[in-house]
């Protein structure tokens, strides 16, 4: 046919190799991320002033728990004493201010635009080669 249609044909064929197999990868290692990552329940946590920093402190049907905050965080939380957070179900000991990680935000994301852009490229080279 047209040489400049037949090149669209191999772009588009590359893209959805590309797309898909990372796409896949990509939901695989959000799927895993997510298993690891466990179930988080709420707890109120309360803010001390320790000579270390400030210190997060919660109590839990097992006992009292606490960490240093960091930096980052001691400033989200600001200067009021008393916050939720989320604690760990697997590990008591663990916290955190937001109910899921950043990672799983952006992993499920960016396995959908690669697989998007793959299967957009599958599309374009069935469509080219029905043309041929």
């Amino acid at each position: 046919m047209n040489s400049a249609w037949d090149v669209v044909g191999v772009v588009a064929e590359t893209l959805s190799w590309i797309g898909l197999g990372i796409g896949l990868l990509l939901a695989v290692a959000a799927l895993l991320l997510r298993l690891y990552d466990g179930s988080w329940k709420p707890a109120t946590i309360v803010i001390l002033e320790a000579e270390r920093g400030p210190v997060a402190r919660w109590i839990l049907d097992d006992g009292i728990h606490e960490r240093p905050l960091t930096a980052a965080e001691a400033h989200a939380l600001g200067s009021a004493e008393v916050h939720h957070a989320y604690v760990s179900t697997r590990d008591s000991g663990w916290m955190r201010l937001h109910r899921t990680a950043s990672s799983l935000h952006v992993m499920p994301r960016l396995a959908l635009i690669f697989l998007g852009v793959g299967a957009l490229g599958w599309l374009v080279s069935f469509v080219q080669t029905l043309a041929d």
